[in-house]
């Protein structure tokens, strides 16, 4: 024990440490408290995707005989192209 004599942490500093950590595990609790509430709401409002309105519809400009339909709400597709669709993954240079 002789060889670290000294070497704790300074009482001041530890609370400082703490009270740091403390401030941030709240800031965590508001903001996912935040996201939950978020996402109660979405679904509370959850519309089927065959049930929603078409927006827009219009031709792809790179890929030949495909359209690209529009239709409402927030969500986003991970595939951009037909074959990143129909492969199931993006290429690994496009990640």
């Amino acid at each position: 024990l002789d060889n670290y004599e000294g070497l704790a942490p300074d009482p001041g500093v530890l609370r400082m440490w703490w009270d740091d950590a403390e401030a941030n595990v709240q800031k965590l609790k508001r903001q996912y408290g935040y996201q939950i509430e978020n996402l109660r709401e979405r679904l509370k409002n959850w519309k089927d995707f065959a049930e929603r309105e078409v927006l827009e519809i219009y031709p792809s400009i790179s890929e030949p005989g495909t359209v690209i339909i529009i239709i409402e709400g927030e969500e986003v597709g991970r595939a951009w192209t037909t074959e990143e669709f129909k492969g199931g993954k993006i290429p690994e240079e496009e990640e």
